[in-house]
């Protein structure tokens, strides 16, 4: 199995994870974490589980397929809160340096 962040996923990659096997001729299973607002390809998938996000406070989980693979979506509103307002506090800071 692989583990790997954002810094592995690009669409080569990951045909070239899926085309990998196993000496006992199975698939590598593999695992990518990506921010989804980073990737184009995610926004009608992330707009729609947007719609399903009910809890204000814990986090929504869902899964669906993309591109003939499993993707798992999460979504925690307190998370993306704190993300937030951090990214627009340097935004403010490099703002003021300018």
């Amino acid at each position: 199995m692989i583990v790997a962040d954002r810094g592995l996923l690009s669409l080569d990659n990951m045909q070239a994870i899926q085309a990998l096997q196993l000496p006992d001729g199975s698939a590598l299973e593999f695992i990518l974490a990506v921010p989804g607002r980073r990737y184009g390809e995610f926004h009608v998938i992330l707009q729609d589980f947007h719609k399903t996000i009910t809890d204000e406070e814990n986090e929504t989980v869902c899964e669906t397929r993309w591109r003939g693979v499993r993707l798992v979506v999460a979504h925690h509103p307190l998370r993306a809160a704190e993300q937030n307002a951090w990214r627009r506090d340097k935004i403010a800071e490099l703002e003021s340096n300018a």
